[in-house]
């Protein structure tokens, strides 16, 4: 395997997840892969992987859920969001090629300066059960002509769910995350490009508060999250056992959450109460966050669009 255009650190897992697929639907995603890096960083890259295949061992996994976290890792690092940033091309280039490039990327930026809408990347994290996918299907049939999933379709989530809608001319893209303790892990890998994080509690389920208030703290503590506005959504107010937002955070001492950007708000995925005024005041807190200017900085983006 030629690791010349691979990240190393990433090429152990390529020849793993490889390993069982049939080499036309190898050469197929690979395919898909390289014409996403065209289109999306304007410049060729290839993942150079394997013609054929290559037998894994027994050890290389243990459960379903370790194969979706090592699938969900490639892809983050390969193909899917949040794209990693790439170093310019390392192939040979004449003195025209450079200037072409430099032209390109001039009026590229200035074409982005004037015609592009802002755009924001937002997670959604909870324990399992919690109701993120149902309230990601809700914001896609509030706010686009795209009729969501109704509730009693809905599956956990195994991996990732991503939707987009657009609020005053801004764009929001929702990465939804599975909420099982085997999957959570993977959260992680997303938190460097996330401009913000909302954050779903299942009201209805007082015994799994102490687990939902435990995962919300470690995502507090992760510093790839420093300074990302946080909605935590007391969800389920649908419900006649829906514990009171009042009381919900009491129990999750909110207080502690002085110095960070956040909003509480007592929400029913089902039948969309409060969710309207949480995604407004989210996209407000992300269009004033210093970590909006952190990203745009770090991406070299132009003019007031973060993506």
């Amino acid at each position: 395997m030629n690791h010349h255009l691979v990240d190393l650190k990433i090429a152990p897992r390529v020849i793993w997840a490889f390993s069982t697929q049939k080499v036309e639907e190898r050469s197929q995603w690979k395919a898909i892969t390289i014409s996403k890096r065209e289109r999306e960083f304007g410049c060729l890259r290839s993942s150079s992987l394997p013609a054929g295949p290559i037998s894994a061992s027994s050890s290389s996994f243990q459960s379903f859920e370790d194969y979706i976290k090592l699938k969900m890792e490639i892809e983050i690092d390969l193909c899917e969001f949040p794209p990693f940033r790439l170093e310019g091309w390392k192939g040979t280039h004449t003195k025209e090629d450079k200037n072409r490039q430099e032209m390109f990327s001039l009026f590229y930026g200035l074409w982005k300066y004037m015609f592009s809408k802002t755009e924001f990347h937002v997670l959604i994290l909870g324990i399992d059960k919690a109701g993120k996918t149902t309230l990601l299907e809700k914001l896609k049939s509030v706010y686009s002509n795209l009729e969501g999933l109704s509730p009693d379709r809905i599956v956990p989530t195994v991996g990732l769910n991503i939707g987009r809608i657009e609020v005053s001319g801004t764009k929001l893209v929702f990465w939804d995350l599975g909420g099982q303790p085997g999957l959570r892990s993977i959260w992680e890998k997303y938190y460097e490009e996330a401009h913000a994080v909302i954050f779903v509690i299942d009201a209805a389920c007082p015994s799994r508060f102490e687990d939902s208030k435990s995962a919300l703290e470690k995502v507090l503590r992760h510093e790839d999250l420093q300074g990302a506005p946080l909605l935590i959504l007391a969800n389920k107010q649908d419900l006649a056992e829906s514990v009171s937002s009042e009381e919900l955070a009491r129990y999750l001492d909110l207080k502690k959450l002085d110095e960070r950007v956040y909003m509480f708000e007592a929400v029913s995925s089902y039948d969309g109460l409060g969710i309207k005024e949480g995604v407004e005041w989210l996209v407000e807190a992300m269009a004033r966050s210093k970590r909006t200017e952190m990203l745009r900085a770090r991406t070299g983006a132009t003019g007031p669009a973060s993506a």
